[in-house]
């Protein structure tokens, strides 16, 4: 897993290449950070995309379109691998 790291001198915010998930939100001028940690302790995330979902389909599976579809807890995305690739057209790079 690597990280995506924005900063813009005022706020820096740094993004975990799996999930797409932001990490940290940093003050650049306080260093004061307002993101939660994601102690394992207690839970090991800190900002899941839910996405395209948020809880559960009725025994995991819907349909669209006539076709039935299989969907883990909260979706697909919080649980894929994401690369630079996939930030063309979103104003990076």
């Amino acid at each position: 897993m690597g990280y995506f790291e924005l900063d813009n001198g005022k706020i820096t915010a740094r993004i975990a290449s799996f999930g797409a998930e932001l990490q940290s939100l940093k003050d650049a001028g306080s260093g004061r950070e307002y993101m939660w940690s994601g102690d394992p302790a207690y839970w090991k995330r800190v900002s899941p995309v839910l996405f395209p979902l948020v809880g559960n389909y009725k025994n995991k599976k819907t349909s669209f379109g006539g076709q039935e579809y299989v969907m883990s807890q909260h979706g697909f995305a919080r649980d894929r691998e994401y690369g630079y690739g996939n930030l063309a057209g979103a104003g990076f790079g």
